[in-house]
């Protein structure tokens, strides 16, 4: 009896770590890719303000 619980508690730690290392990369590279599309966004509205700031200057 004591030993199925043994077992029982090993496969669900196995089960749990299995999870979180497939989990883990995954979340890693979606916020890699999230901060990386948050960084472009924030260039692309740095480029436009510059236009636009460039543009008045010059009206």
């Amino acid at each position: 009896m004591k030993i199925q619980k043994i077992v029982a508690l090993c496969t669900t730690m196995l089960q749990i770590l299995t999870c979180y290392a497939i989990a883990w990369p995954a979340v890693q590279l979606t916020k890699f890719a999230l901060t990386v599309r948050m960084k472009e966004n924030l260039q692309d509205k740095m480029a436009e303000g510059l236009e636009s700031m460039c543009d008045a200057e010059n009206a």
